[in-house]
């Protein structure tokens, strides 16, 4: 990915529903562009959990939609 190119096109955060808590975890997921190496669009997402204290609980995933 050309981080040069990165560009959020939404930000949203749901309830984590595979926690049998769920009010104490949030997922917040990023939708965003970005050219691949081949300069091609590539739209993505990053999701990443936190607790109710906004502690990062689960590292940042990405998901390329190419």
């Amino acid at each position: 990915m050309d981080r040069r190119s990165y560009k959020v096109v939404k930000v949203r955060d749901v309830p984590h529903i595979i926690n049998e808590h769920l009010d104490e975890l949030m997922d917040v997921r990023i939708s965003f562009d970005a050219k691949n190496f081949f300069g091609g669009n590539s739209p993505s997402f990053n999701r990443s959990v936190f607790d109710s204290n906004v502690k990062m609980v689960c590292s940042p995933n990405v998901v390329s939609g190419s």
